[in-house]
C-alpha cells in the first residue's frame, strides 16, 4: 500500500543473507539467492529450493532451467527443473 507505506513479509525465515542481485524472474516466477539458498516465490509464501551453506556468492542468470551462479572462483549451476 504506497499511501501508507505498509509492505506485506513474504518470508523472514530465508537462511543466509542476501545477495546483490539476487532476484531473478523466470516462466513468469520470481527466483531469489541468499548466501545459503536457492528459492522461488509461490502466492504469499517461498518454496526453498536448495540449501547448501555458504555456497552462493554471485547469482548468476537463469538459462534454459539451469540458475547459474559463483562460489568464489567456480561457475556453478543448478537444474530448476
Amino acid at each position: 500500500d504506497p499511501v501508507e507505506k505498509r509492505f506485506d513479509v513474504i518470508s523472514d525465515k530465508l537462511a543466509g543473507r542476501p545477495l546483490d542481485l539476487g532476484l531473478q524472474l523466470w516462466k513468469g516466477s520470481v527466483y531469489g539467492f541468499t548466501s545459503d539458498s536457492v528459492y522461488r516465490i509461490e502466492g504469499q509464501g517461498v518454496l526453498v529450493i536448495c540449501t547448501a551453506a555458504g555456497l552462493f556468492f554471485v547469482p548468476g542468470p537463469i538459462v534454459d532451467d539451469w540458475a547459474y551462479f559463483a562460489t568464489g572462483h567456480q561457475l556453478r549451476r543448478l537444474s530448476l527443473s
